[in-house]
């Protein structure tokens, strides 16, 4: 799938800067298409390790439900100067 390209990518940070912030990151929040069709978000803490974020979840509940319904997700982390957004992340295979 091809995403739409950023209007302002003055701001746009590079795939270096990104990965540099999860890795310094350890919370942010999962997006996700929730029950009906409506935005889900919820906040979990995360390890990112070897191009992966790996996250502590029941084996049953609404985010595992909607992770293997759609299979796509937003993911957000900060640190104190920055804030990056990266979607579509290979979080979940379903």
């Amino acid at each position: 799938m091809q995403f739409r390209e950023m209007r302002r990518k003055r701001q746009q940070l590079s795939q270096e800067e990104s990965i540099g912030i999860l890795r310094r990151a350890t919370a942010g929040a999962l997006a996700l298409l929730g029950d009906d069709d409506y935005p889900y978000a919820v906040p979990i803490s995360y390890v990112y390790a070897d191009g992966k974020i790996y996250f502590h979840s029941a084996l049953t509940g609404h985010k595992v439900d909607a992770i293997r319904r759609h299979g796509k997700a937003l993911s957000a982390s900060s640190t104190r100067t920055r804030f990056t957004v990266r979607s579509t992340l290979p979080i979940f295979a379903a």
